[in-house]
């Protein structure tokens, strides 16, 4: 994120910003099974958006939603303990 110059990384629709950022981390965290790695992103994403963000906060209420049913499945857990 840093290397962007900051007119690039400001929070509009053409631009890459920091919540943006967080909100895809959360979703490739998400669907990699790494769920600390996820939450951390939605924590995040979360407190950079703004309350009236309902598409940001419903995509980060979905990959929350997916990492609890990931967490929930012991073999799923033990897999990814595993990983290297």
């Amino acid at each position: 994120m840093d290397r962007l110059p900051e007119s690039e990384r400001s929070d509009t629709w053409l631009t890459y910003g920091e919540q943006k950022h967080h909100v895809h981390l959360s979703h490739a965290f998400t669907t990699l099974g790494d769920t600390r790695l996820a939450r951390i992103s939605q924590e995040r994403a979360l407190e950079l958006s703004a309350p009236t963000s309902t598409m940001t906060r419903t995509l980060l209420n979905i990959d929350a939603a997916a990492c609890s049913r990931h967490d929930a499945i012991p073999s799923r857990r033990a897999a990814v303990r595993s990983m290297p």
